[in-house]
């Protein structure tokens, strides 16, 4: 039986969450494809315009995405800042290739091409330009290996990371401050959290470009509704870093089968000559080596040069572009080399 896409108003996904998680459990398994992901995510960023695309074949369910239109011609998956994976997921047993044919062929008017964004090699291994699929570099990004101990891998870190770290130990004992980190989990906590986290936060640039984490915007009701989820299933963490009595940094995180998603993470600027970013996160590596639960830890986001110095490897995430006919790729590629071209208006204005 062929391939046949249906499509529903993205408001419906809490009615087909059951669905979307079972395609999960077949294809990626991430936490940031999990319905307590995604249904926050499309409550607080979605417009409404978005369609929710399911795809059967003989009667089950093989393939699912939250797509957008971007203009007459073009649909991709939907790709709100906050969701470090595009929105589609499909059943390993089915061709991705066959999957995009019929989609575009299922889309309302006559599309020429489909987006599909931010894909984890690691996942989804990257298919090769051929036929009508072209693929893009998107970012690389990092990874962090809880393999063998602790001992090992901060070891096997950057001397100096390693100095800088005992360097800003050595300089709090010397002032009498004790730093610790608390990992919270408890569901009744997270609003409150959340609250602090975007007060710390708003410190900062973000603060003054009005972009922070605040309980009543909505970045601060997405993260605090994902929270509340993970951690009822045990999931869902909120690390604190306090300097005595002083909370210093913060990190929010996800985890499912054995893989942590750090997916936001701020320090008290009034802290910054002792690195409360940097203790954090090597304290919660080290608590994560010890609760031996976790694999890795994956970083996702621009792969920074400070971050280099942490992770056991990078990659490369990746969009796939699929036209309606081959020689379309090519045509694109024309116009675009030909807009490269074009003298701007600068240099125009010098002549």
């Amino acid at each position: 039986m062929s391939l046949k896409w249906d499509f529903y108003p993205v408001a419906e996904f809490p009615a087909l969450k059951d669905a979307w998680q079972s395609v999960n459990l077949l294809d990626a398994s991430s936490p940031v494809l999990s319905p307590e992901f995604v249904a926050p995510l499309l409550q607080e960023f979605a417009a409404g315009s978005e369609r929710l695309a399911v795809c059967r074949k003989d009667s089950q369910t093989v393939a699912m995405a939250v797509l957008v239109r971007r203009s007459f011609a073009v649909w991709e998956t939907f790709q709100p800042a906050q969701a470090p994976i595009g929105l589609w997921l499909n059943s390993p047993e089915v061709n991705l290739e066959e999957l995009l044919q019929t989609l575009l062929d299922s889309l309302p008017g006559y599309p020429m091409l489909f987006a599909l964004t931010q894909r984890d090699p690691e996942l989804w291994p990257r298919p090769s330009d051929r036929g009508r699929i072209r693929t893009m570099d998107y970012v690389e990004t990092g990874i962090i290996s809880l393999e063998d101990s602790y001992q090992g891998y901060w070891g096997s870190r950057d001397a100096q990371l390693r100095k800088s770290v005992n360097r800003r130990l050595r300089q709090l004992a010397e002032q009498g401050i004790e730093p610790r980190l608390e990992a919270m989990s408890n569901p009744a906590s997270v609003s409150d959290a959340v609250e602090q986290f975007g007060r710390l936060e708003s410190m900062g640039w973000k603060g003054k470009e009005g972009t922070a984490v605040h309980g009543s915007n909505s970045q601060g009701r997405f993260y605090s509704s994902v929270l509340e989820d993970f951690c009822r299933k045990g999931k869902g963490f909120i690390y604190r870093y306090w300097f005595g009595g002083a909370v210093v940094a913060m990190q929010l995180s996800i985890e499912v089968g054995g893989v942590e998603v750090f997916l936001k993470t701020t320090f008290d600027e009034n802290y910054r000559a002792f690195g409360p970013g940097i203790l954090l996160k090597r304290a919660i590596i080290e608590f994560l080596y010890g609760e031996k639960r976790v694999q890795r830890i994956e970083l996702y986001g621009k792969l920074r040069d400070y971050q280099t110095k942490w992770i056991s490897s990078s990659k490369m995430m990746y969009h796939v572009n699929y036209c309606r006919w081959a020689g379309l790729h090519r045509l694109l590629e024309l116009m675009r080399a030909g807009l490269r071209s074009l003298p701007s208006r600068n240099t125009e204005a010098q002549d």
